[in-house]
């Protein structure tokens, strides 16, 4: 089965939430609505988009994601998803965590290369400083997701 693209409305703003075989490839903020198929085919798809909105606009569950990238992204995306809502570390103490203490930046590559926005949450990685540092979607909306978190006031 091909992916299917959807536009959907979040807290964040508009997404677009890639679906393949009712997985979660990848979700898009700041999305354009022309950019995205409007045609939801079944109930289960509904149901599942409903869930991904959810959890954009800050509630718990688990949902099926397809982690696609290279072992060591897989791997750093893995380790981000145990972070506990609510609760930051640094690129740093991420590699460390991984076993590969020198590894900050790379694992900051792999937090880029997310293409799953706040589903695996690589907002709840910041600068060793506590500063928020890059983030794709923009720093605003780490704001916005750490503040949502009761991480910063």
């Amino acid at each position: 089965m091909r992916a299917c693209d959807f536009y959907v409305r979040t807290a964040l703003g508009p997404a677009t939430i890639t679906l393949q075989d009712g997985e979660v490839l990848a979700v898009q903020l700041g999305a354009r609505r022309g950019s995205a198929e409007q045609q939801i085919a079944d109930a289960q798809t509904a149901e599942l988009l409903q869930q991904i909105v959810a959890v954009l606009d800050g509630g718990a569950g688990e949902l099926p994601l397809r982690l696609i990238g290279s072992p060591w992204q897989r791997r750093v995306w893995s380790a981000l998803l145990v972070i506990p809502l609510g609760q930051t570390l640094s690129y740093g103490q991420l590699a460390c965590r991984l076993g590969c203490p020198t590894a900050a930046r790379a694992v900051a590559r792999a937090c880029a290369s997310n293409q799953l926005a706040v589903l695996v949450p690589c907002h709840r990685v910041i600068a060793s400083n506590g500063s928020l540092s890059g983030y794709r979607w923009g720093p605003e909306v780490k704001r916005q997701l750490l503040q949502r978190e009761g991480v910063i006031p």
